[in-house]
């Protein structure tokens, strides 16, 4: 599927996520640069918070001019690793990252 831009890609994503909509146990996490115009656009549409992730990406070397780089991975400061979760959290809903975990506690 391909989109006009970031920006529609949002609302589409926000649209398939409805039910998430206004709740607020839900923290939309951002990884710029890309990210950031489709967290924004998800965030409004279901009306729940965002923040930022400032990540360091990992490359891998790319000889492809079509495709100047790959990201394999991203580093996060602070000790805060960028991995996401298949298991519900303990007390229910979706899954999240561990990021959202530590983001939470130290609020």
């Amino acid at each position: 599927m391909r989109f006009k831009d970031r920006h529609e890609g949002g609302r589409v994503l926000a649209g398939l996520l409805s039910d998430y909509a206004r709740r607020k146990d839900v923290l939309i996490l951002a990884i710029p640069s890309g990210g950031v115009p489709v967290a924004a656009e998800l965030a409004r549409e279901l009306a729940c918070e965002m923040d930022v992730l400032v990540v360091r990406t990992l490359n891998l070397p790319q000889h492809d001019p079509w495709q100047p780089e790959i990201v394999m991975g991203a580093v996060a400061p602070g000790g805060v690793p960028p991995l996401f979760s298949t298991d519900p959290p303990p007390g229910g809903g979706p899954p999240r990252s561990q990021g959202y975990d530590a983001y939470h506690s130290q609020q």
